[in-house]
């Protein structure tokens, strides 16, 4: 993750974050989104779902509360550019 992040052009896309230990954990999960988000930078960084595959371990809903969640700690702007702006700019919409 170090050695791409360091292309300024990859983004990390936060999605499909199945534990090896089965169904989903919002805790096990905080760890690897925050450590992802530590790597590339928020600038970098957006939420995401890999729907339907992801079904097989969490639905809809919890996945996005439990990203909510993990992201409580930062800033208004912050929260939004992990939830939207950074898609928008990454995907050109």
């Amino acid at each position: 993750m170090t050695a791409l992040a360091a292309s300024e052009q990859v983004s990390c896309k936060l999605s499909c974050l199945c534990l090896l230990e089965g169904a989903w954990d919002c805790e096990g999960n905080r760890r690897i989104v925050l450590e992802a988000i530590g790597i590339f930078g928020i600038e970098r960084c957006m939420f995401a779902s890999n729907y339907p595959v992801d079904g097989l371990r969490v639905s809809y809903g919890r996945m996005f509360q439990d990203f909510k969640r993990m992201a409580a700690g930062f800033s208004a702007s912050d929260r939004r550019k992990l939830f939207h702006d950074n898609a928008e700019k990454f995907y050109r919409v």
